[in-house]
């Protein structure tokens, strides 16, 4: 039936092939059940076939999940062709089986609170008084197989996955990767460690940690607290809160461009499977497909940077409308980045020049 509507549909829409995870074990503790493996494998096929992009969700940390056992399990899916994989942290969502304290108790559950993106207001009652309005999420930090170090570890990880991969900053050289039996995974993993070696990335990274580490909370009540405060509350209000996937993923197209290119493509050769002359001409294009953007009022850098070595650059390259539109709307307006793109239905994949 989802074969016959995606047909139907086309590129109207994404099908999503959501899974939670890989691990046989972890889909028991949560009782639910996949299709098995030759199967997704031919959906996926189908579904490229008829000119469909595929999407799949994954969960961390759900019970009797392990680090390795995730990684493993994402790799599965970059094996299988997944064109979007789109990771969660996992939220307790009342009157869910994993919200019981039966559960919590049983694994060892930790969670910690943060901000839900989106509508939030100040209103007024009949009576004159005064209501703050946001939503918060009590999400899963730590069980007894995955520690919240490692947690935040995936975090990194999965962030590179959608800047690389979802959001086809650098998938064709991931795509390329694959035909010489690289799973994009490996590429990703090295590019985070060799990318954590360099002196310029080392403030990129440091500074993500610490973003992805302030935005929990210990209580629903030093949440409220937080963000009921004036200041903090105008903040909310004035959008001043990013989600961190868009927002980090503007700053490295801003800043740090360049130097993302120069490890990635050192990464790539590390591996010493592709032909440097295949390797070094795809590079070219991909990397002159999302030309950087400039820091304070991002727009295109007029000229070619010499580490890249671009032959073609982005003026040798089809003008992009929505590029320019999305750059202007970016230097213009005084709101959140995340919130532009999601109200108007764009994309940093939409950055793309072609």
């Amino acid at each position: 039936r989802n074969l016959e509507i995606a047909e139907i549909l086309e590129d109207m829409i994404e099908p999503v092939m959501a899974i939670q995870s890989m691990e046989q074990e972890v889909l028991a503790n949560i009782k639910r059940d996949n299709i098995s493996s030759d199967t997704y494998i031919k959906y996926q096929e189908r579904f490229h076939s008829i000119g469909s992009t595929t999407s799949s969700d994954i969960i961390i940390p759900l019970p009797g999940e392990t680090f390795e056992t995730h990684l493993k399990g994402l790799r599965k899916l970059f094996d299988m062709g997944v064109d979007n994989i789109i990771n969660h942290n996992m939220r307790m969502l009342p009157g869910s089986e994993l919200y019981s304290p039966e559960m919590r108790k049983k694994y060892n559950f930790k969670t910690k609170y943060r901000l839900i993106h989106g509508d939030c207001g100040y209103y007024k009652t009949s009576n004159g008084k005064g209501v703050k309005s946001f939503e918060l999420e009590e999400s899963l930090r730590s069980t007894n197989t995955m520690s919240e170090k490692e947690v935040f570890k995936l975090r990194e990880i999965h962030f590179l996955i959608e800047f690389a991969w979802n959001f086809e900053v650098y998938s064709d050289l991931l795509k390329l990767a694959k035909k010489f039996q690289i799973n994009q995974l490996d590429i990703i993993l090295n590019f985070l460690k060799n990318g954590k070696k360099n002196k310029e990335l080392i403030k990129f990274w440091k500074l993500f940690d610490r973003s992805s580490k302030d935005e929990w909370f210990n209580s629903r009540e030093e949440a409220e607290r937080f963000f009921s405060d004036k200041k903090n509350f105008n903040d909310l209000i004035n959008q001043k809160y990013e989600k961190l996937n868009i927002q980090f993923s503007i700053i490295i197209l801003r800043d740090y461009k360049i130097t993302f290119d120069k490890v990635l493509l050192q990464t790539i050769k590390s591996f010493n499977a592709i032909p440097n002359n295949i390797i070094d001409d795809r590079s070219k294009i991909v990397f002159a497909e999302f030309s950087p953007l400039n820091s304070g009022n991002i727009k295109l850098k007029p000229k070619i940077d010499s580490i890249s070595n671009f032959e073609i650059s982005q003026h040798h390259l089809p003008k992009n409308k929505l590029r320019e539109k999305i750059i202007n709307i970016l230097s213009t307006k005084n709101k959140s980045i995340s919130k532009i793109l999601n109200t108007q239905g764009f994309s940093i994949k939409n950055l793309r020049l072609r």
